[in-house]
């Protein structure tokens, strides 16, 4: 009985927690660059504006209406875009802050509509 009772606990924990793969920002708060300094280090967060330039090795500068933020993006997150200063893009990623520098771990690059 005991077995049966932890097998079933198991399922409803599986079950609330789910194995669905994140598709998008409905969990996610959309906030700025100059958000960034109020925002705790590995803060999922999600910025909408452009890549102005490549910096180092998969490093990049990203700019919105309040400012600039180092962002690093693997080659394997661009899945497949090429963007230019001028498109308009959505970032998705965690804050990582280090020894007062702010940059963004992102996930997910995709076109902004």
């Amino acid at each position: 009985m005991k077995k049966i009772l932890s097998l079933m606990a198991i399922l409803f924990i599986f079950s609330q927690t789910g194995f669905a793969q994140f598709t998008g920002t409905s969990d996610v708060d959309f906030t700025s660059v100059s958000n960034l300094k109020s925002a705790k280090d590995g803060d999922y967060v999600a910025l909408t504006g452009s890549i102005q330039s490549k910096v180092g090795n998969e490093k990049y500068l990203f700019k919105d209406s309040t400012g600039m933020v180092t962002v690093e993006i693997d080659d394997k997150d661009w899945n497949g875009l090429n963007v230019n200063a001028d498109d308009k893009v959505i970032i998705e990623g965690e804050v990582d802050k280090d020894f007062g520098a702010i940059k963004i771990d992102v996930d997910s690059v995709r076109l902004s509509k």
